[in-house]
């Protein structure tokens, strides 16, 4: 799962844009704060029990899907 504070429609060109396979949050500002987290984007890995398994408070569109997948 992946969180940024931009639009749906933003956040779904986004996803669409890199074949990703697993939601982003949108409009999570409240959920960032709540986390102390400043980046406009983030992510949380959740095991299929939806335990938080790793959280990363800023990722960089580029390279955190390879970061991702290499956590997996």
């Amino acid at each position: 799962m992946g969180g940024s504070g931009d639009s749906q429609s933003a956040n779904q060109a986004f996803a669409t844009k890199f074949s990703f396979t697993f939601p982003l949050l949108c409009e999570a500002l409240s959920l960032s704060s709540a986390l102390g987290v400043s980046a406009s984007r983030w992510a949380i890995l959740v095991d299929a029990d939806g335990k938080v398994e790793k959280f990363w408070g800023s990722v960089a569109a580029r390279t955190f899907p390879q970061t991702a997948l290499d956590e997996i």
